[in-house]
């Protein structure tokens, strides 16, 4: 079973963090779609989504379509990859970036070592 993160030592804009309002497992969009259609089946009002990625972005806005609720004038939408995906969508997703690339790089320049023999001669 894969471990919930913990809460972050923030406040949202209406109060504390409140757990109840995060759902995960939607990393595809397929799980975006189950996930969303979870949200409105607990009854889950809210200004604004944010996606663990754009393909789960992705699977929610034809459910939010479905049920009648406008993207962005009812509700917003915002994940994580800016893969091209996100502007050709309607309406297109705001999407924050991550230079993949970068982050491999550097992760393989800082990680320390590995033990003789462990992972290899």
């Amino acid at each position: 079973m894969p471990s919930t993160p913990q809460a972050p030592a923030w406040s949202c804009a209406d109060g504390p963090y409140d757990d109840t309002l995060v759902l995960w497992g939607g990393s595809t969009r397929a799980g975006g779609t189950a996930l969303m259609h979870r949200a409105l089946r607990a009854g889950l009002r809210h200004s604004a989504n944010f996606a663990g990625n754009d393909l789960a972005a992705a699977g929610a806005l034809p459910v939010l379509r479905k049920a009648g609720i406008r993207v962005p004038e009812d509700v917003s939408i915002a994940s994580y990859d800016g893969l091209s995906l996100a502007v050709d969508l309607h309406p297109a997703l705001t999407s924050v970036h991550l230079p993949h690339e970068e982050i491999g790089r550097t992760a393989v320049r800082v990680a320390p070592p590995h033990p003789p023999g462990r992972f290899g001669p």
